[in-house]
């Protein structure tokens, strides 16, 4: 099958069993961006796609532990400051904010005592309130502010991906925080991010191609936060004061710059 990225031929890498979720899988390794993805999730229905993802992630959401990720709280905290700072300094522009993929709504929470209210969009609702939408609504309006924490690596197809990133403003901001490969995925079975919720394993150089293709020209880099924010039109002043804050160990006026773990 062609790479959802770039198009070009993909080759298989490895394979993995989940035996307690009921499924094992190909990955196939795109061998000109590096993309990897799993052959198993995107020919899942969407019923069982649905029901492996409750299975995974009832199991922690309402506390600030996940199982595979020790620091989740923690990060989300550091995310909702680091909005808050962006907004209060004029880099986010005025108008809607949604947390795509939002689960219980953390990231949500945290930012409603600093003013900001941060709308919710989730395929499953772990609980629902006044800031959660449906997809009609989602689809609506653009937003100046969408943030992906954790989702990236959730999207089974390349029209989930268009879907999302099109909903960015003209001159809104993406917040992305995954785990990128700086050149490729590891050829490993027991890689930790190989979670039976993940099926897409991005590099900076697939990351690169989407954010040229959906018109992001300035982008910054928070290692405590582990997210990207990636932004479609900051005059030179703007840039200047993201460079400023000196909170980002990285600013480019790229459309993606480069980080790894």
């Amino acid at each position: 099958m062609p790479c959802k990225i770039c198009s070009s031929t993909t080759e298989l890498y490895f394979e993995k069993q989940f035996v307690y979720y009921g499924f094992e899988t190909k990955y196939m390794r795109c061998t000109n961006c590096g993309f990897v993805t799993s052959s198993a999730h995107e020919e899942m229905s969407q019923d069982t796609w649905e029901k492996v993802n409750y299975k995974y992630h009832n199991s922690y959401h309402g506390s600030c532990l996940s199982p595979d990720d020790k620091r989740w709280g923690i990060r989300i905290q550091k995310q909702a400051q680091l909005i808050a700072m962006l907004h209060s300094n004029g880099l986010l522009r005025e108008g809607n904010y949604v947390d795509y993929g939002s689960g219980d709504g953390k990231l949500s929470k945290q930012l409603r005592p600093k003013g900001i209210k941060l709308l919710r969009y989730d395929l499953v609702h772990y609980d629902k309130d006044d800031y959660c939408i449906d997809l009609p609504q989602l689809e609506s309006r653009k937003y100046q502010l969408i943030t992906l924490t954790s989702v990236i690596e959730h999207l089974r197809t390349y029209k989930e991906i268009e879907d999302i990133f099109s909903l960015v403003a003209e001159n809104g901001c993406l917040a992305i925080h995954t785990f990128i490969s700086t050149t490729s995925i590891p050829n490993d079975s027991s890689w930790f991010y190989l979670l039976p919720v993940h099926c897409a394993f991005h590099t900076n150089q697939s990351m690169k191609i989407l954010a040229k293709r959906f018109g992001f020209t300035t982008c910054a880099y928070n290692y405590d936060a582990r997210m990207w924010f990636l932004f479609k039109a900051l005059s030179d002043k703007d840039k200047n004061t993201l460079e400023q804050l000196g909170v980002f160990d990285v600013c480019s006026s790229e459309g993606w710059v480069d980080y790894y773990e």
